[in-house]
């Protein structure tokens, strides 16, 4: 016996090039089956059981590569899947044999119809060919499809054009053209009872429907135009609608009818049509969603934490957030116009269509859909509810920071809170496109805003901004739960324009997926480096300097000559530590320590270092890294080098982190009169390797003398000489090397501490040993606001001990030998807390005295709530001691 020949493959080329010649033998894929022979393969689609599905579809793939059998082959599979409500015994007689249930042989012929689309462009034509469809009684019933009783094609043909009545929104009644195709009766099908309650059935038709449309979505490049997109009644797109809201409807089925919506609304006149329907359904949602939301009963603070709900109040808010995306993405959907003038256009529009909504037809895409969809009762009985969660759950500030999980009642409003931020958040984000990122294109009087300060470029009078600000502690607690609301095309995308909306564990997520995201298509080989330990710094700097930015991000591979360890990864981590060591090693030059000797800057006399502007770009690349691994680094550096990373501007208060004590005389200056008290002129005496220099900080500086008037310009030109202007070509090395790795747009969503923490990890804080080297003037151990403040501190995450510590010392670094060998401006400085009398202000402190000020304030609540307030975002709080 012969081995068996395998079938060729069947492919979009396998095809009979002119399908207008019937008949016609392909030369790559012969004809096997006859004409005719479609009508007896197409009834084994009705057999629910005995037949290989995937030998079935075959079959039929081989029938749609010719011209003569593939028009009947898709006729018959829609006859038989777009059919209604069949009687059994009429199957019967069709096919000869018990079909099994009508829904099963409706999902086959989908299947099936969906494989023939995937693989087979000509099918996907078919559906759109108003020539296909004989007769709309020939999809009655398969009987008719396969006996061909209707009328015949010259008589279908002089039908096709046929006048529709139509309803429009306003109750005007006009007529229209309307010709039948497969489409179209596939979009009616989906309301109807026996499909949307069918979820697999359902997401069939949803597949089959997008395939269809995108394919006859003109495309950008080529320019063609809008007629390819067939223009729809409004049966057509209420059937969609009510398929969005189905119970039904899983994500992937609301994601496939979203996109066929939005591909069906870049045609101006099904637009037109479109959304007032959309709108019409999202308003019906939202008034069950208010009835939901009134009778929550929120005096039972537990009952109410709980959110027993029943399935009917979750499925009201679901098909909100479903219908509110359906219309973003439909209303953000660039309009293409059909070839018509615009009188025409306005001509042909119904009375009361969605063209009335923004006037003669043009849709705003700058602004938000709050201002058509309204239902303000909504959204503020929805902060409510939120604003009771809040206050009735008393550990809400920290379980929602910390924990996985998130209070029930609180899960039960996500739909809601996302659907908020559907219809409020801007529809043009903020974008980096430009060159400059999100967070540089903040407004000045937004920064300077009291209280919360936001960075972004949206005022702060936009009601979603306040919003998000009112309850920032629900929304970071959903971002922990779905690790996806921040990205692009998510619900919550916009507050990445907001990073100070953030906690720093979900910037931190973010970072991390948007940097994997951004480099998922590109394969690194892997970085091998063999240094010799004493040589580290050497050795790693001549073997990456010649590589390019792309061979860096590869898999870091290390030996250390004369040793035998086998990198695995613990090599790696040592090799980054040993290195930031050297790096800021005094003796390197490259980097001097700050008074407290905790923190480092450039040397502005790294010049004597061979090729300093080399290892300055070096050490921006071993940051960007460490980063890039999610390694942590034994680096601490200053305030004022973080926001050069950051490309955040410098400010007198940041010397602070440099030199306490001149930071101290400079606020001195400033406060004080100086007549008559300092001859100062405008330049600065440096001493570089024993060698006093004079630097003017401004031409003839050093002839030119302080006085009282010009005093604020002498500060603000100390501080950016030695922040800026004296160490420039370092710190622009440092940048260069750093942003070869990581992108400028996606750093600046930190904040110089957050960064701080990003590169060097939170610290192991011991509260006990702080606690017993605390010092207090104006309180005792025994004072009540004291008892109060460890009680607290005790029970912060390590993420806010390290803001705290940030807070009052300047860092997050913690001596090697405890908290007993804290330093200050003076020398050792221990952690001290002084009493201040006015309790209606937020901690403050003095980092170069190591001093925490705290208010007598009359409880614990109102301590805990100050003192988070003021670690979390009271950074910039810094004033001259």
């Amino acid at each position: 016996m012969g081995a068996r020949r395998p079938a060729p493959a069947i492919s979009s080329s396998a095809r009979v090039p002119g399908d207008d010649t019937r008949g016609t033998a392909d030369t790559e894929l012969r004809q096997v089956l006859p004409c005719g022979s479609e009508k007896s393969v197409t009834r084994l689609v009705e057999l629910s059981s005995g037949v290989n599905k995937g030998l079935l579809h075959s079959v039929l793939l081989h029938l749609c590569a010719h011209a003569c059998t593939r028009p009947p082959t898709v006729r018959l599979l829609l006859a038989q899947a777009l059919s209604p409500a069949l009687a059994r015994s009429e199957l019967s007689r069709t096919s000869g044999s018990y079909p099994g249930s009508v829904a099963g042989l409706a999902r086959r012929a989908l299947e099936a119809l969906c494989h023939l689309t995937a693989l087979q462009p000509e099918v996907v034509s078919l559906l759109m060919d108003r020539t296909l469809l004989v007769d709309n009684e020939n999809l009655s019933t398969p009987a008719a499809a396969y006996s061909g009783k209707g009328k015949n094609r010259a008589e279908s043909r002089s039908d096709r054009g046929s006048t529709r009545v139509v309803e429009s929104g306003a109750g005007c009644v006009s007529c229209e053209k309307h010709e039948t195709n497969a489409l179209d009766k596939m979009l009616l099908r989906l309301a109807e009872p026996d499909v949307i309650k069918n979820a697999a059935t359902l997401d069939l038709f949803a597949q089959l429907i997008l395939a269809t449309v995108v394919a006859a979505k003109p495309s950008a490049v080529l320019q063609v135009d809008a007629s390819a997109i067939p223009v729809l009644g409004e049966a057509a797109f209420r059937s969609l609608a009510v398929a969005l809201g189905a119970l039904g409807a899983g994500r992937q089925t609301g994601e496939r009818l979203m996109g066929a919506l939005q591909a069906l609304c870049t045609h101006e006149k099904n637009r037109r049509v479109c959304v007032p329907l959309l709108l019409e359904h999202l308003r019906l949602a939202a008034v069950d969603c208010c009835k939901n939301l009134s009778s929550l009963d929120t005096s039972d603070p537990q009952g109410y934490y709980n959110g027993a709900v029943d399935e009917e109040s979750s499925y009201a808010d679901l098909r909100l957030l479903r219908l509110a995306k359906t219309l973003r993405s439909v209303w953000t959907a660039s309009p293409i116009s059909s070839g018509q003038s615009a009188s025409q256009s306005d001509a042909s529009k119904p009375s009361g269509s969605s063209g009335d909504i923004k006037g003669e037809g043009k849709f705003a895409t700058d602004s938000t859909l709050s201002c058509v969809v309204g239902e303000d009762s909504l959204w503020s009985l929805l902060s409510s509810c939120l604003a009771s969660i809040e206050s009735h759950h008393t550990a809400a500030s920290k379980s929602m920071s910390s924990a996985s999980s998130i209070p029930p009642a609180l899960s039960r409003l996500q739909p809601l809170v996302e659907a908020y931020f559907v219809v409020h958040a801007p529809l043009s984000p903020p974008s980096s496109s430009s060159g400059n990122s999100i967070v540089d294109q903040a407004s000045a009087a937004h920064r300077g805003r009291p209280g919360l300060s936001l960075e972004g470029s949206s005022p702060p009078s936009e009601p979603w901004i306040e919003f998000a600000e009112k309850h920032r502690n629900s929304l970071n607690a959903y971002l922990r739960q779905d690790k996806t609301l921040l990205q692009s095309s998510s619900t919550f995308a916009g507050l990445v324009a907001f990073p100070k909306l953030l906690d720093f564990d979900n910037k931190k997520c973010y970072f991390r997926a948007e940097l994997k995201r951004r480099n998922a298509n590109q394969r690194h080989s892997t970085l091998r480096i063999s240094v010799r330990r004493e040589y580290v710094l050497e050795d790693s700097f001549h073997q990456m300097v010649l590589r390019r930015p792309d061979e860096l991000k590869g898999r870091l591979h290390v030996t250390f000559q004369g040793e035998e360890g086998v990198d695995a990864g613990g090599l790696s981590r040592e090799w980054f530590l040993t290195l930031s060591k050297q790096m800021l090693n005094p003796d390197k030059a490259l980097f001097l320590p700050s008074v407290n000797g905790l923190t480092f800057q450039p040397n502005p006399a790294s010049g004597i270092q061979p090729d300093h502007i080399g290892y300055f770009r070096f050490a921006g690349q071993v940051v960007a890294k460490a980063l890039w691994d999610e390694q942590l680094l034994d680096a601490h550096f200053t305030l004022s080098l973080y926001k050069h990373i950051l490309n955040q501007p410098i400010e007198v208060k940041d010397v602070e982190s440099i030199d306490p004590e001149y930071f101290k005389n400079l606020g001195w200056m400033l406060e004080n009169d100086i007549t008559s008290v300092l001859e100062e002129t405008f330049s600065i005496v440096r001493e570089q390797f024993g060698e006093m220099l004079t630097i003017d900080l401004k031409p003839n500086g050093r002839n030119l003398s302080v006085t009282e008037s010009n005093k604020h310009e002498y500060v603000q030109l100390v501080a950016e000489h030695v922040m800026t202007k004296g160490i420039r070509d370092q710190v622009d090395a440092l940048k260069q090397g750093f942003h070869e790795l990581i992108p400028s747009d996606l750093i600046q969503i930190f904040s110089p501490q957050e960064l701080e923490l990003l590169l060097c990890g939170l610290p192991s804080i011991d509260v006990d040993d702080l606690r017993a080297n605390t010092e207090y003037t104006g309180y005792t151990r025994d004072s009540p606001q004291i008892q109060w403040f460890w009680s607290i501190v005790q029970g912060l995450c390590q993420e806010d001990l390290a803001r705290l510590l940030q807070f009052v010392t300047g860092t997050s670094q913690v001596p090697m030998e405890g908290f007993q060998s804290l330093r200050g401006m003076n020398g050792p400085q221990r952690f001290n807390i002084h009493r201040c009398g006015d309790s209606g202000r937020l901690p403050s402190s003095h980092t170069c005295f190591n001093q925490l000020d705290l208010p007598e304030y009359p409880s614990s609540d109102v301590l805990q709530r100050c003192l988070l307030s003021a670690i979390r975002e009271g950074f910039e709080g810094f004033g001259f001691s």
